[in-house]
């Protein structure tokens, strides 16, 4: 019984520090691209008055991809640092573990950002866009390894929008 504990305890240490690590790193990405100001760029391009449109594109496709990619990445590197001795299938499923660890702190922040009207406050809106994106990557990491969606699992979802209704 201790050990399963153990297991836990030490499952939920490594979801926490993995989420503060994702969380620090997107935090440093955010910093610099804020830093020259960028982001003035992209409301400009929204607007339409944007006088350099391929610079705005770019480093918008750049914040994203950065955002989106780097923080759960390089935790998995450093992890694959530590664990040296894996076989390629868990590292692939270490590599999803990551991103859905680095994914659920950014949900985190991205709801108490919401719930407490930053969003207004600041006017900004870093991480909106990321709903859909997770949607996306879900869908094609599920078409990738080939993981069937259990039949119980989607009546679930369904008698859950139904009763909604």
């Amino acid at each position: 019984m201790a050990g399963i504990q153990s297991k836990k305890a030490k499952r939920i240490l490594r979801i926490l520090v993995e989420s503060i690590v994702c969380l620090a790193i997107g935090a440093l990405i955010v910093i610099s691209f804020a830093m020259p100001d960028v982001g003035h760029q992209w409301d400009l391009l929204k607007q339409g008055e944007c006088d350099s449109i391929p610079f705005a594109i770019s480093t918008l496709i750049l914040f994203r991809f950065l955002l989106y990619f780097s923080p759960a990445f390089l935790v998995w590197i450093l992890l694959m640092l530590f664990f040296k001795k894996c076989t390629r299938g868990k590292r692939i499923a270490l590599l999803i573990d990551c991103y859905n660890v680095q994914f659920f702190a950014f949900s985190i922040i991205a709801a108490l950002y919401n719930l407490f009207g930053f969003d207004y406050l600041f006017n900004l809106d870093i991480l909106s866009k990321m709903d859909a994106f997770v949607f996306i990557l879900g869908l094609l990491v599920t078409l990738f390894i080939k993981k069937e969606i259990p039949i119980k699992e989607i009546n679930k979802i369904d008698s859950i929008e139904t009763s909604d209704e």
